[in-house]
């Protein structure tokens, strides 16, 4: 179901020309849309700007300031806002450029009504899921930081789909005190399966951004191999999205083959059992 509703949201305009202006603002308000605009990127700066769901539209032919370094500082500062773009002397360049800079669509002007409209609602519903994930992804770091250091490593454990007396051994305490550990981390996180804890880890790996799960608030990490880069070079952007997928990968394959391993042994255990019942 699309979330669409017009009364929560706000669109915003900057566009120097008041023809422009006029008839964005009233094909807003046509939809029952809030509609605030302004003539430069000064004007929308000093702005006071609503809370709500929103989403520019940006003339990218400005006179005072141009768009694009207006689109670069609202990426950095209002990242959860869409913007959509137009111009009523487009070309392929501008339309590239403006696409490669965060755009979610770019117009030419004269437009179709229908067409920027599902472009708008497109982008509220982006801005609002953006919102939802910030929100989720707050309250599950919230959640993993009231962990205790042990529940952190038993947490790292389990994800490599180690069974609760393989936890014991590794952290060299009792079985029971193992189990007692796991099921506080579950409660705590509020996972309710392990496929549920692995997808938590990924999300708190993707939010560090490193690949990493910290044990001890950033003192003590999970050692990840990493490559040394030659002549200090950072890898690439793709080279670190592709070693988090690989890590992963390998975190839900250990898991599941370790939900496998003891399914197996239970399963074989079963039939020992009635296979003693039947002597």
């Amino acid at each position: 179901m699309i979330w669409a509703p017009w009364t929560e949201s706000v669109v915003y305009v900057v566009d120097d020309d008041l023809q422009a202006r006029t008839a964005l603002k009233g094909l807003m308000e046509s939809v029952g849309l809030c509609c605030e605009v302004s003539s430069s990127p000064a004007e929308f700066a000093l702005a006071k700007r609503s809370e709500k769901v929103s989403c520019l539209i940006l003339d990218v032919r400005l006179q005072e300031l141009g768009a694009f370094p207006l689109q670069a500082e609202l990426a950095r500062e209002r990242p959860h806002m869409p913007i959509i773009m137009m111009s009523a002397n487009a070309s392929i360049r501008m339309a590239v450029e403006a696409i490669k800079g965060g755009a979610v669509d770019f117009f030419a002007k004269p437009y179709r009504d229908q067409d920027l409209l599902e472009a708008i609602q497109w982008a509220l519903v982006r801005a609002h899921r953006s919102r939802q994930r910030e929100t989720t992804m707050r309250n599950l770091l919230k959640q993993y930081y009231n962990l205790s250091p042990r529940e952190k490593q038993v947490m790292l454990l389990v994800c490599d789909g180690l069974s609760g007396k393989q936890i014991a051994h590794k952290l060299g305490v009792a079985e029971i005190t193992a189990k007692v550990h796991r099921r506080n981390m579950m409660k705590k996180l509020r996972a309710d399966s392990i496929p549920a804890l692995v997808r938590m880890a990924d999300a708190i790996e993707a939010e560090d951004g490193n690949g990493q799960i910290f044990l001890f608030g950033g003192a003590e990490a999970r050692p990840t191999p990493v490559p040394t880069p030659i002549n200090n070079e950072q890898p690439s952007a793709g080279v670190q999205r592709g070693r988090l997928v690989h890590g992963r990968a390998a975190r839900a394959t250990r898991a599941l083959s370790g939900m496998a391993i003891r399914s197996e042994t239970f399963a074989r255990r079963r039939g020992r059992g009635a296979a003693d019942d039947a002597d």
